[in-house]
């Protein structure tokens, strides 16, 4: 993630830091244009790093837009599987992560507790019990 964005800001970083303020008079010199006042007015271009900031802020805005939506989204997924667990038969009491593809998984159907391991070639039951589920008794009769 660290990589990405700074790739990201890489890719944002102007290569020339100030642009020259536009000159009419070097466009036009001889022609006159109408729609101009006769008192023009000079308007200094923003420095470079002025619009680096402003180039920074609206990337931490936006970052933190994401983040904010990221985390409301997990509050609700979290909130929909706890409501699920209550009114369903089938209940996940707790899940461990082994490794990135690999999780075991305590989950209640009615009264049997179930032990199961998921990993990327499929699901496999490690042990089951009538009632609460003890670890230790189950890994004892399962050896």
């Amino acid at each position: 993630m660290i990589r990405t964005f700074f790739y990201i800001c890489m890719l944002c970083i102007p290569l020339f830091g100030q642009e020259k303020p536009l000159e009419i008079e070097k466009l036009a010199p001889n022609t006159e244009v109408p729609y101009l006042v006769e008192e023009t007015k000079t308007v200094e271009a923003p420095t470079f790093y002025a619009e680096f900031l402003h180039m920074l802020w609206s990337l931490g805005l936006i970052l933190g837009v994401f983040i904010a939506i990221a985390y409301v989204l997990k509050r609700i997924m979290h909130a929909k599987v706890e409501k699920a667990n209550v009114t369903c038969g089938i209940k996940i009491l707790e899940r461990r992560a082994l490794s990135q593809k690999t999780s075991l998984y305590v989950i209640q159907v009615g009264n049997v507790d179930a032990l199961i391991a998921d990993t990327h070639q499929g699901v496999t039951v490690i042990a089951k019990t009538e009632g609460s589920l003890d670890l230790q008794q189950a890994w004892e009769a399962e050896t």
